[in-house]
């Protein structure tokens, strides 16, 4: 296939309401999106979203996969008659990891029978930093082994009910202050910390068959000084991709976010992030303003086709059939 096919299946886009307007139906042909990401904006009710979902998956062939955050606690998208999960570190401390499975796979199963492929958890960041606000009760607790205790079983019940999990946000926005959907957060973490206290969480993960990470926007002066974990190639590519020996999906956190204003428009962080080596590029805007990184993806792909292939052959193969 070109890479003006393929280009689309990089991208994870939002939508502008609760039904797919004309305009959206037409794009979603055209794009051909990999990945299509719902927010509060997104649902009114369980029958509504499965109708969204149903219309998604009919505007183009092959369909794109349908993603949520759906944590728990202040993060959710959907209301009642979904289960509204209390934050991750108080199901820590009030179930066993086998009752977290359960729990997780009881929430996947709602997500998957409204249509739901993908709910961007567990949360594996560990809490180091308690000034930390954008995390905080997000996280499973304040050590790795903890954190690792609870979302790995977690993720497990997720992939029983069908639904695919997202760990995040690689490696790790726990130890730092800022929220980065505001300013981009600096870490002065050493090699040695990053790899013993941030990273165990996501070795474990992966060691139990995570399929997919999404990487956070924060900066880690021991590993790039240059760039934020994100756009980063060391971090990306090297560290995650190569060391960890990770093989599944990795995608971008929100690349509209503010702590990559100094990183260039759309088009520039999603190139970026591409050389980073990213499989998606997470863009939460409404899909008719994403054809800047659409044409940035698709130039990407004709000099780099032998890697947008790879990057198309993994995304393909989260999907789980219906």
């Amino acid at each position: 296939m070109s890479s003006r096919l393929d280009a689309g299946r990089l991208l994870c886009v939002g939508l502008s309401g609760p039904r797919l307007t004309a305009m959206e139906r037409r794009l979603i042909r055209r794009l051909r999106p990999g990945c299509i990401i719902l927010f509060g904006d997104n649902y009114e009710s369980l029958e509504q979203v499965k109708e969204l979902c149903a219309a998604i998956r009919k505007a183009c062939d092959p369909a794109p996969l349908i993603s949520v955050d759906q944590e728990g606690g202040r993060v959710v998208r959907f209301g009642e008659p979904f289960t509204h999960l209390p934050p991750a570190r108080q199901l820590a401390r009030e179930n066993s990891p086998h009752k977290l499975t359960a729990i997780a796979q009881k929430v996947g199963r709602e997500l998957h029978d409204a249509g739901i492929d993908i709910d961007f958890v567990p949360v594996l960041d560990v809490l180091t930093n308690h000034a930390n606000q954008v995390i905080g009760d997000r996280a499973f607790g304040s050590d790795a082994a903890t954190v690792r205790r609870f979302a790995v079983p977690f993720m497990r019940g997720l992939m029983k009910s069908g639904v695919i999990p997202c760990g995040k946000h690689f490696p790790g926005h726990g130890g730092v202050r800022a929220d980065s959907h505001f300013e981009l957060p600096v870490s002065r973490a050493t090699p040695r910390s990053i790899s013993d206290v941030h990273l165990k969480p996501f070795v474990a993960a992966i060691q139990a068959g995570l399929p997919m990470i999404l990487v956070a926007h924060v900066m880690f002066l021991s590993l790039d000084p240059d760039l934020p974990a994100s756009l980063s190639r060391p971090i990306v590519h090297v560290l995650l991709r190569e060391r960890l020996k990770f093989t599944g999906v990795i995608a971008t956190d929100d690349l509209r976010m503010r702590a990559l204003e100094k990183f260039g428009d759309l088009a520039e962080r999603s190139a970026l992030a591409l050389e980073a080596g990213h499989d998606w590029l997470l863009l939460g805007d409404p899909i008719e303003e994403v054809e800047a990184p659409f044409r940035t993806v698709e130039s990407w792909g004709r000099a780099h086709p032998d890697l947008l292939a790879a990057a198309v052959h993994r995304i393909a193969a989260l999907k789980s059939p219906r």
